[in-house]
């Protein structure tokens, strides 16, 4: 495959992509507590801007850039969009991790975005999440990088698998075969960007075995080889969705199951109060579905459900959802991460798919990456999938993209067992 991919396209043409982020950070104010200033009053602009919007709290900000065709450009956005953020919320600041810092539960004010019918619908959404997963889940912050391939490279895609579909139903396919594939291997992604090893007291759940934990204050606990725990059971954490076995076989599949766990009532939410949810169902709507990676839908629609757009109009572009906010980071996260990660998933699209999805060993990987990073089982296979990841991108002849795989090759390699031993960059 590697000898046909560098003979009918160049790099640029197979890596001609869209990048957009979305990154949400809470305010806080000198005593790095949640501003109590609403959104309005911080930025002077509404919740509903397009550029700087509210999450969950209207203390959480979250800016979304728009789409851009290379990495470099869209970071160069952001930074924009982080100063000008920066100087007008001061003299509040930014936190600059995913986990909250230690706060009363109580100082998080739910985001208000207005008084329409469909604001009141955000706030009732809002609500729910509180009574289902609590307030201080929903202030843990991440970054979400929207990613989706141009003309060129489906124009490259066609020569190397020729193809009768048109080409939304081509997209439809290539978008969902790189969910699956994903989903397969998001655990490298937890093991090498993962930078939440960190959480207050606050964020502790009852019930969880924490014993992997530990503390010097029992204010702040941490995992030692914990990689991320946002994307453990700690943090960003739905524990009924492997109940709801939401299928991403093809968008037909996808829309139909995820619209059975928004009309699917469940039992343990029949007891929270009418006023306090949108209804009792698995997930009030489909946003409650806290997937690593989901298909988007394309802009317009907005009068129609998530799953009606995706199938009234195809998927738009796929947001990956796994990114900590990296606070050694100005921007919480650099272009370094962004190119390894157009690589991996380039080489989801193109590679060949082996072995079925299982959905609950895909998920307990990821949860074992994200509190005791690289075991031993994860060593091995780390090191194989990187080699490939070089191999593909040697093919590609991408020096920029083969130097984030030698980056990412040497973090693993110094975490590995002296008893393991060292294994040799690849060239």
């Amino acid at each position: 495959m590697l000898d046909k991919i560098a003979q009918i396209a160049p790099a640029e043409q197979w890596l001609s992509m869209r990048h957009g982020l979305e990154r949400e950070n809470l305010r806080l104010d000198a005593r790095l507590h949640p501003s109590q200033r609403s959104h309005f009053e911080a930025l002077g602009v509404s919740p509903n801007d397009e550029t700087f919007t509210l999450d969950f709290s209207e203390s959480q900000l979250e800016i979304v850039t728009p789409p851009f065709d290379s990495v470099e450009a869209l970071l160069a956005h952001l930074a924009q969009l982080d100063q000008y953020a920066r100087k007008k919320i001061a003299p509040e600041t930014l936190w600059p991790a995913s986990m909250p810092p230690p706060f009363d539960v109580n100082e998080i004010k739910l985001a208000r975005f207005g008084d329409s019918p469909a604001d009141q619908q955000k706030w009732l959404y809002r609500k729910g999440l509180c009574y289902r997963y609590g307030r201080m889940m929903q202030v843990i912050c991440g970054i979400h990088y929207n990613i989706s391939f141009r003309e060129p490279f489906w124009q490259a895609y066609r020569h190397l698998h020729p193809s009768t579909l048109d080409n939304q139903a081509l997209k439809n396919s290539v978008y969902f075969k790189m969910i699956r594939q994903f989903l397969h291997h998001y655990w490298l992604l937890i093991l090498l960007f993962g930078t939440s090893p960190r959480c207050s007291a606050a964020s502790l759940k009852p019930g969880l075995d924490l014993s992997f934990l530990k503390t010097d204050d029992n204010q702040t606990y941490y995992g030692p080889e914990a990689t991320s725990l946002r994307l453990s059971e700690l943090g960003y954490h739905n524990p009924v969705v492997p109940e709801l076995q939401v299928q991403f076989d093809s968008l037909a599949e996808y829309v139909r199951t995820l619209h059975r766990a928004t009309h699917t009532p469940y039992a343990p939410y029949a007891s929270i109060p009418s006023d306090g949810q949108l209804n009792a169902n698995y997930l009030q709507i489909e946003n409650e579905y806290y997937a690593p990676i989901r298909p988007k839908p394309y802009p317009g629609l907005t009068d129609l459900s998530v799953t009606e757009q995706l199938q009234a109009k195809g998927v738009n572009y796929l947001e990956i959802r796994i990114f900590d906010l990296n606070p050694a980071l100005p921007l919480g996260i650099d272009a370094a991460t962004l190119h390894f990660t157009d690589l991996f998933m380039l080489y989801m699209a193109l590679s060949e798919e082996t072995t079925p999805l299982d959905l609950n060993h895909s998920k307990q990987e990821a949860l074992t990456v994200a509190k005791y990073g690289c075991r031993p089982e994860f060593q091995a296979k780390s090191l194989a999938l990187l080699e490939k990841l070089q191999l593909f991108a040697e093919a590609l002849k991408s020096p920029i993209h083969q130097a984030s795989v030698r980056k990412q090759w040497t973090k693993v390699n110094l975490t590995l067992a002296p008893s393991v031993g060292r294994h040799r960059e690849p060239h």
